[in-house]
């Protein structure tokens, strides 16, 4: 699944690479759909100060945890 539902062919931004944890080299991944994509046409004000975008995984450690309820 490449596309954020219901935003109008808008894809997820997808980015992989390594990283160094310790004495090993991780995989790494991270997907992100922006707030202003998925929540697109609610009401502006909680779009800009409650929501924060969707996010699963890290560039920056090795987890692949995420922010979605």
């Amino acid at each position: 699944m490449r596309l954020i539902p219901h935003a109008q062919g808008t894809e997820l931004e997808l980015k992989a690479g390594k990283i160094k944890s310790g004495s090993l080299t991780v995989q790494v991944f991270e997907a992100k759909a922006p707030k202003e994509e998925y929540l697109k046409g609610l009401d502006e004000d909680l779009v800009k100060n409650a929501a924060k975008d969707l996010l699963v995984g890290s560039m920056t450690s090795a987890k692949i945890n995420g922010n979605w309820e």
